[in-house]
């Protein structure tokens, strides 16, 4: 029995779909408002829908002793294009982090 090509497609876009939407948020601190803040963008490799990879970040480096008011660890467009376009071999995902103020 063979498989038409649009039917492997679509089911590996419904199997990826999940992972090119998910996103994580986490606020340790407010920061106040109107203050002055930095954000701060990194790629971090992951393959296999994101099983295997990965790499730390170190948020002194990026923020000093301020900390960090926010970080969201997810896709953004282009990530989310490489993870569907290849299969999910290579799922980057984008970490922001948003500095406190000092």
């Amino acid at each position: 029995m063979r498989f038409p090509m649009t039917r492997c497609v679509l089911c590996a876009v419904a199997c990826a779909w999940p992972l090119a939407c998910s996103a994580s948020f986490r606020a340790p601190q407010a920061a106040a408002p109107g203050a002055a803040t930095s954000t701060h963008t990194e790629w971090m490799s992951f393959f296999l829908f994101g099983v295997i990879g990965g790499n730390d970040s170190d948020l002194r480096d990026l923020c000093g002793d301020a900390g960090a008011a926010k970080i969201r660890i997810g896709h953004d467009w282009f990530s989310a294009l490489l993870t569907v376009g290849t299969l999910g071999l290579y799922a980057p995902r984008v970490v922001s982090v948003e500095c406190a103020a000092p």
